[in-house]
């Protein structure tokens, strides 16, 4: 994720949006936290959009991955898919049904967890 972020980074002012998602079964923390980190050590702006899991229950990472394909001013999705995540594959089908240019960089872990 830096060099893809510090790619941005360089382009001009720019907001991160995050989903903000917790850490993985393992403990692990995944590509929002990462790129949070990124993010904040070049001194940019974030967003955090965690998804409401006891209001929405399973949907909650759908309905917030809309919400912010939807948001104003949203000019491009950097999307890390580790693992064939489904909730990734989501946000970058919103963006792409937009017209939101969609860079996806796709991962896969050891284990898969």
């Amino acid at each position: 994720p830096y060099y893809a972020l510090a790619a941005e980074f360089h382009l001009g002012p720019a907001i991160l949006v995050s989903g903000a998602c917790p850490p993985r079964r393992n403990g692990v923390w995944g590509a929002d936290r990462m790129c949070e980190v990124i993010w904040d050590a070049f001194g940019g702006r974030i967003e955090r959009y965690p998804a409401d899991w006891d209001l929405y229950g399973k949907r909650a990472g759908y309905v917030r991955n809309t919400f912010m394909a939807e948001l104003p001013g949203i000019y491009k999705c950097l999307a890390f898919q580790l693992d064939g995540s489904d909730g990734t594959q989501h946000c970058m089908d919103e963006c792409h049904a937009r017209k939101i240019p969609v860079s996806p960089f796709i991962m896969w872990s050891n284990n898969g967890s």
